[in-house]
């Protein structure tokens, strides 16, 4: 039976990870692209713009080279405060009467230092709050965590979306922009505040045993889970890097518009996370993902044949898609690196799968730049009527690494599971 200090830890945790969610909205693709058009910059650029979180992912590896291995609820805190601060002054870049140069290297330097920190201190931060919970239902936790965040998410995402869409009308992003920031300050004092909650780690795991990457390459299981990671990041980032520009520029969807399709996902979303988590809290996280991975390939095959001239109803069918993936996608590869490695190994395959699943990801979005740049937002006229848009294009290249996923994941883990 959980003791007191167990469930505030985990009630907190639960609380920490819903107020995340909501930095993490308001500095998503969605809202980031209204501030880099605002600015200026092309959205070409945009797409290697938004998946610079990847490249955050390679701070990571300081978490194994330089882990926080003393004092870490108060360096977690203090380092994710200054983060915060930074994620919040991206919304006021627009507002410095410097030249466009200036007002993207300032834009940069906000986004990019912010990510950096909160992936330097994700590994420890999860592997911190996750040890105050019982092994035998860390896929119901999850679940009912991610539940949390996603109902309090609905409602964030409306209000931002409200203020856009308002401010937008009467010329006033600016205001718009200021009030985002200020919102992100609000929420990152609960948010600190949240994690002030979490008790910390026994006195006797305060202090993490050395971990090497040696030891880590050495483990077969955890290698297996790596390429899994790297599949999936290169066919996420390809489609999602670009797509909300896709959404706003070439769609023509208001920022309104795109928040109601995301929040419409996620209402078919919310009832199946539970189930899919004692599913893998009964036979696996492999399972869950393998499940979860063949709605992600039926997402990519209607973004395939979503253009202009059907862009609600397709779009509205690859929400739901995506939504239903999105179910247990995150928790379930968690949970496969944390099955992989011992519980005192486990913040440190965390970094070294997320950095290198991270590049992978960045990489493949710089690859394809060139080619959706080439095909352009307005897309390519091929004989009389036919023309090529370019999130089509990208989602068939998903296509065909999602389908190389799904066979990777049955020979090396489900296969393998039902000779066990």
């Amino acid at each position: 039976m959980a003791t007191i200090s167990t469930k505030r830890s985990n009630d907190a945790y639960i609380i920490e990870a819903m107020l995340e969610y909501f930095i993490t909205i308001a500095v998503s693709s969605t809202y980031l692209t209204h501030v880099m058009t605002y600015i200026g910059i092309d959205s070409s650029i945009q797409g290697i713009i938004s998946s610079i979180v990847s490249l955050g992912y390679g701070f990571q590896l300081f978490a194994i080279l330089f882990p926080i291995n003393k004092s870490i609820k108060r360096n977690i805190v203090v380092l994710l405060s200054i983060g915060n601060i930074l994620f919040s002054l991206v919304f006021f870049t627009p507002l410095l009467n410097f030249p466009f140069e200036i007002k993207v290297m300032a834009f940069i330097l906000s986004l990019l230092p912010a990510h950096i920190i909160r992936n330097y201190v994700e590994a420890s931060k999860i592997s911190w709050c996750m040890s105050h919970v019982d092994d035998s239902i860390r896929g119901k936790f999850t679940a009912n965590k991610e539940i949390v965040s996603l109902v309090g998410g609905m409602a964030f995402s409306f209000a931002l979306g409200a203020i856009i869409d308002a401010l937008e009308v009467s010329n006033e992003l600016e205001l718009a922009f200021t009030i985002i920031g200020g919102i992100i300050l609000l929420v990152s004092a609960g948010h600190i505040t949240s994690l002030l909650f979490v008790d910390k780690k026994r006195e006797s795991d305060e202090v993490h045993q050395k971990v090497s990457f040696i030891t880590l390459f050495k483990n077969k299981q955890l290698m297996k889970t790596i390429p899994l990671l790297i599949i999936f990041n290169v066919a996420n980032y390809i489609t999602l890097s670009y797509l909300a520009a896709y959404q706003n520029i070439t769609l023509g969807f208001s920022p309104l518009l795109m928040t109601i399709f995301s929040v419409g996902g996620t209402l078919i979303r919310l009832p199946i996370m539970r189930p899919l988590g004692k599913i893998a809290d009964k036979y696996s996280f492999a399972k869950m993902f393998f499940i979860c991975a063949i709605f992600l390939l039926l997402s990519y095959i209607t973004l395939f044949f979503t253009v202009p001239s059907n862009g609600i109803v397709m779009f509205a069918i690859y929400s739901v898609f995506s939504q239903i993936a999105a179910a247990g996608t995150s928790s379930s590869q968690i949970n496969l690196i944390y099955d992989s490695v011992e519980e005192h190994e486990r913040s440190s395959a965390y970094a070294l799968s997320r950095t290198t699943a991270g590049f992978a990801g960045f990489l493949a979005t710089l690859a394809v730049a060139p080619l959706y740049k080439f095909i352009g937002d307005n897309g390519i006229v091929i004989g009389n009527n036919f023309t090529l848009y370019p999130i089509p294009v990208m989602a068939l290249i998903a296509i065909v690494i999602m389908a190389l996923l799904l066979v990777y994941t049955y020979f090396a883990f489900i296969k393998k599971q039902k000779k066990a």
